[in-house]
């Protein structure tokens, strides 16, 4: 265990951390939640574009 955090300081400071690691999650569950928001709408948008074109293009 020793030799792991000689290896690598970042382990040691994630797994020393415990509140920072616990904001950190809470800051990326609100941006994954936000990303998945935003491509719903994205999605959303782009199939309503591509629903309006095949109806004008059916309804000329």
């Amino acid at each position: 265990m020793n030799t792991i955090n000689q290896i690598n300081p970042f382990v040691f400071a994630w797994k020393s951390q415990d509140k920072t690691k616990k904001a950190v999650a809470g800051e990326l569950s609100v941006l994954n939640l936000v990303f998945s928001l935003a491509i719903a709408f994205l999605i959303v948008l782009f199939g309503s574009v591509i629903l309006s074109t095949i109806y004008y293009s059916l309804k000329i």
